[in-house]
């Protein structure tokens, strides 16, 4: 038998590893079957046939826990109830910015995607989501069978019951800078700190969403992120384009550790057991950080003072800048780690275990 996969990778390579961790995962755990593919950005109306063949529909990863997330994130087909085998959502998630507590206390759907988030929850046991904030948003919109399982990204099945190494001198390093435009001057500074405190290492500036204009990326973005390479090229930074192709990071197991913005780029290198620390640009880094435990650092601040909570969303998003403290913050941090021999990570493989756990009984039940 056969399941229908919908991933989400176009341009971004944290989307591409999503998707390929989950069918490592799946092939692990479900072995003998096979997978048809689509992208689950498209129209499923002309495959509905072959996908009412498979056992299920299988939507892998993402920030798809949205307001629109039916039809907007997620077309699926124009009457939900042609697909009649069981739609899984397979570590979901919700992205918000800033994702205050407040944010996820009020965050409600539009009633086309409440109304496909029931028939979702009503044909399998589980919604599996990548973190804490995601299980409390479906909670609170009355669906009660989400279950915090961790991202598939989480999982390399090579590293997945092995402690942390922890290196003895730092050689390498891999940089992810910032999408959004906010964070564009604290960028510069984290790379300028980073030269400072690693002097003698070799200094890599990964671009997971690439560097060039296309139909992904404005000129706009492009030429911002132009700017940003000439200074890691000032820096003597090595310049990656990582877009596309996960061939594109498979250096990341040579390296020692991560800094950076870049979600993925931060649980990649957890995942193979590397040390990683993260800068929060919204609410996907937080919620990670929470479910395991680890510190993060807040990359953005409120623009004015008061109580928030009576700030329409829409105006609150306007008013979020970078947070001037990050860079020394994190620098505090780096230098703590290294200092004490990373002991933050040293028992962290115990807190994925636990998760991972739950995601195999996930899998598992999956028909």
């Amino acid at each position: 038998m056969t399941y229908t996969l919908l991933m989400r990778a176009k341009k971004n390579i944290g989307d591409f590893l999503i998707f390929d961790k989950a069918h490592k995962l799946l092939s692990c755990y479900k072995k003998n079957e096979e997978h048809v593919v689509y992208n689950a950005w498209e129209p499923l109306d002309d495959y509905i046939d072959t996908i009412n063949d498979t056992k299920a529909v299988i939507i892998c990863g993402g920030p798809g826990i949205k307001k629109n997330f039916y039809p907007g994130i997620y077309p699926l087909t124009k009457n939900i109830d042609e697909i009649k085998v069981p739609i899984i959502l397979f570590g979901t998630g919700w992205s918000g910015l800033p994702g205050t507590d407040n944010d996820i206390k009020n965050y409600r759907f539009s009633n086309a995607s409440l109304n496909t988030l029931k028939k979702i929850s009503n044909s399998f046991n589980f919604i599996s989501c990548r973190d804490y904030n995601t299980v409390k948003i479906l909670s609170n919109n009355g669906f009660t069978n989400a279950i915090m399982t961790g991202g598939p990204a989480w999982y390399d099945l090579r590293h997945v019951s092995k402690p942390f190494f922890i290196p003895k001198t730092i050689e390498k390093i891999v940089f992810t800078p910032a999408q959004n435009e906010i964070y564009y001057q604290q960028t510069v500074e984290i790379m300028e700190m980073l030269r400072t405190t690693f002097p003698n290492a070799t200094l890599c500036c990964s671009f997971h969403r690439g560097l060039n204009a296309d139909k992904y990326t404005s000129k706009e973005e492009a030429a911002r992120l132009e700017r940003m390479n000439k200074v890691g090229l000032r820096l003597g930074y090595d310049i990656v384009n990582a877009a596309y192709d996960l061939e594109n990071i498979r250096f990341y197991e040579e390296c020692d550790l991560h800094v950076g913005y870049r979600l993925h780029g931060h649980i990649n290198f957890l995942s193979l057991r590397k040390p990683s620390f993260l800068l929060h640009e919204d609410s996907r880094g937080r919620g990670f950080s929470e479910a395991i435990g680890l510190h993060g650092i807040q990359a953005w601040e409120h623009g004015v003072l008061g109580n928030k909570s009576l700030i329409p969303e829409k105006i609150r998003k306007r008013m979020v800048r970078a947070n001037i403290r990050a860079p020394n913050k994190l620098k505090n941090y780096l230098t703590e780690e290294v200092g004490n021999g990373f002991m933050s990570f040293k028992n962290l493989h115990e807190e994925f275990q636990k998760h991972f756990e739950t995601m195999k009984r996930f899998i598992l039940e999956i028909p």
